[in-house]
């Protein structure tokens, strides 16, 4: 009994550490222009000055990935992560009249130039981690700069037919989406091009608003995304052959759109806005301290099992940071009369047991997993809910047996309780 009291005064004192977004010390203060995250520890991110810069635990420490290559006088506006490894930065020299490609296999000790061009700006690389892959850049010569890969980024062919530029329409760093073999990529001109065939051949998609630039872009399927043209948003479900106007609070730039099935977050300002269904309803979630903006979010493109990874990166280095998860499951819409936490089942259990929580109203719900000791062993859930009943699995298989207590907080709220793996 002591040793539960004693858990149950860490877990009120120290609970709250758990914020939703949390901000990472990213170790500089200079713009970043763009961030990759490979999983929900492996992320890169880079910026002004010749800075890259990465992490292998998650953010807990960002480590210098640049090099003597890598001229401090050169600023990168784009970078794909392959890996904790592997990784490639497009930028500019200072004169801004050269666009170059680097790519390192060695976490960032060794970098080697992939792609070079005069008078160009390359806008967004991406590689499947195979082989395949795809660049698109600013138009050069009155054609849009386009090119593909066989070799996992070592070099880079152009793509033939060649896309005509209409008009001085340009594109936008970071401004693409890629989905199996679907591309898009935005332009300042309000129009998207589309691609089925790994950008082989595109079409034109149009937003309806030619005077804005598309600013940000993500796809969560082969159908439903969203994508933002200055302060306007856009939402499609069926790849873009048609695009709706939604509306979300504020005036600011969006500046960037990450999701997963029908949740997405919006970066605009200093602010991250979040929705749970495809755009139509929006929160404010987090406001990032100061008064600096984001520039860019993104989520990890593999998961830890149910768990996804956004990281945002804003103009003075700052990096904020969420772990959420996928695996909830509604198993009821009829409104509860009050927040509630259910004994674990089977109780108890190996390695799996489920976890029943009513939600009373609209509210971020956390729930955590701690030994007797108080050390947090997992992070089950912390993210928007709609009121309801909800469920989820516990899965101890990395455990050892033992006593585990899981709380639930939502707002003032908060409920404790105890759960035995047995192996």
């Amino acid at each position: 009994m002591k040793i539960i009291l004693t858990f149950l005064v860490i877990v009120l004192l120290y609970g709250n550490l758990n914020a939703q977004w949390a901000e990472l010390n990213s170790g500089v203060t200079t713009t970043l222009y763009s961030i990759s995250a490979v999983s929900n520890d492996y992320a890169w991110a880079c910026g002004a000055n010749g800075v890259v810069i990465r992490t292998t635990d998650g953010g807990t420490t960002w480590t210098n990935a640049s090099s003597p290559v890598l001229r401090p006088t050169m600023a990168f506006y784009n970078v794909l992560a392959n890996s904790s490894t592997k990784a490639f930065v497009a930028g500019m020299n200072a004169a801004g009249d050269s666009t170059f490609v680097f790519m390192t296999l060695t976490g960032g000790t060794n970098w080697a130039v992939v792609f070079s061009q005069a008078g160009g700006f390359v806008d967004g690389v991406w590689t499947s981690g195979g082989l395949d892959g795809f660049m698109f850049g600013n138009p050069v010569g009155g054609n849009w700069s386009l090119y593909q890969t066989n070799s996992a980024g070592g070099g880079w062919y152009s793509i033939t037919p060649a896309l005509p530029q209409a008009g001085a329409e340009a594109g936008y760093s970071n401004t693409f989406a890629v989905f199996g073999t679907r591309v898009w990529f935005g332009t300042n001109s309000g129009k998207i091009y589309y691609s089925t065939n790994s950008g082989s051949t595109f079409t034109a998609q149009n937003l309806g608003v030619a005077s804005d630039t598309a600013m940000s872009m993500c796809f969560n399927g082969p159908g439903l995304g969203l994508a933002s043209a200055n302060s306007k948003l856009f939402t499609t479900t069926n790849a873009g052959i048609n695009w709706a106007q939604i509306s979300i609070p504020g005036t600011q730039t969006i500046s960037g759109l990450a999701g997963y099935s029908l949740k997405w977050f919006a970066a605009r300002g200093k602010d991250i806005y979040y929705s749970t269904n495809q755009g139509a309803n929006w929160i404010l979630q987090y406001s990032a301290p100061g008064t600096s903006t984001y520039s860019q979010i993104v989520s990890s493109r593999v998961s830890a099992g149910t768990s996804i990874a956004f990281f945002a990166i804003r103009y003075n280095g700052g990096i904020s940071k969420l772990l959420t998860t996928t695996g909830i499951n509604k198993v009821g819409d009829e409104i509860p009369s009050k927040f509630d936490l259910a004994q674990n089942f089977p109780n108890p259990f190996n390695p799996v047991t489920k976890i029943k929580y009513l939600v009373a109203k609209n509210s971020n719900v956390n729930i955590t997993v701690f030994d007797v000791t108080g050390k947090e062993v997992s992070y089950l859930i912390n993210e928007f809910h709609t009121a309801g009943t909800y469920e989820i699995n516990f899965d101890g298989s990395k455990l050892t047996s033992g006593i585990y207590f899981y709380k639930m907080t939502v707002n003032d709220f908060s409920l404790v309780k105890k759960m035995t793996l047995i192996k």
